[in-house]
């Protein structure tokens, strides 16, 4: 699956349309409704083109055996209803990312090395698409892509990837980088504060149940000495 995700293919809707038009209305289509599967409130018509980035594979080769490893079970989709599109011939859209496109706020204007994820999405659970997506948009637009809202069933994933690029330990750490990152008042990240701080307890819980353990050990130990 790697060597497909590096042969698929990330550009701009712009760019799309203005150098590939015989293909802008299948990957539009699909597009559309891979965000509708999972964002159905969400408004594209106040969204400019030059925020919409998707991902894509068109090699006949690697499509066929995205279609195998989909049909042998090797591939689990994120929603079922877009499973119509895996036909083994025609392109074929796996992911999507939509930038925040507000710029009239000063919070927004003040960080012009960062954008933020409006919001992103893959058509394959678990085979590292968004990630891939985050680092080709990261080079095309020459900026630091963040999440501007986290929301709770992709709290694991953004913890993971903000790990690798942003040093912290606690939730109060975080927040600390945040204010000296200059990041937008706008971002919401509460979910993230919330299990960070979870999983902090856990550990310290752990720790505390291990020393004890240990104490009593010894104790015992020494007893039969």
């Amino acid at each position: 699956m790697e060597q497909i995700l590096r042969r698929s293919i990330t550009t701009n809707l712009v760019s799309l349309k203005k150098n590939n038009l015989s293909i802008y209305d299948i990957i539009y289509s699909q597009f559309i409704s891979l965000l509708n599967s999972f964002w159905n409130n969400y408004n594209i018509q106040n969204i400019q083109l030059h925020c919409i980035f998707i991902t894509y594979i068109e090699c006949q080769a690697d499509l066929h055996t995205i279609k195998e490893l989909y049909e042998t079970n090797k591939l689990n989709l994120c929603v079922d209803e877009n499973k119509h599109f895996i036909t083994g011939t025609n392109l074929l859209v796996i992911g999507l990312i939509i930038l925040h496109h507000k710029t009239d706020y000063f919070c927004f204007k003040y960080n012009l090395k960062i954008n933020y994820i409006d919001r992103i999405q893959s058509l394959f659970m678990c085979v590292g698409i968004a990630s891939k997506m985050i680092k080709r948009v990261e080079n095309i637009k020459k900026k630091k892509l963040l999440p501007l809202v986290i929301i709770t069933h992709s709290v694991e994933f953004w913890f993971k990837f903000l790990k690798k690029n942003i040093a912290f330990t606690t939730s109060k750490k975080l927040k600390q980088i945040v204010r000296e990152l200059s990041l937008s008042s706008a971002i919401e990240w509460n979910y993230l504060f919330n299990n960070l701080d979870m999983k902090c307890k856990i550990i310290i819980n752990q720790v505390a149940s291990n020393f004890v353990k240990n104490v009593l050990t010894k104790k015992h130990q020494t007893k039969c000495i």
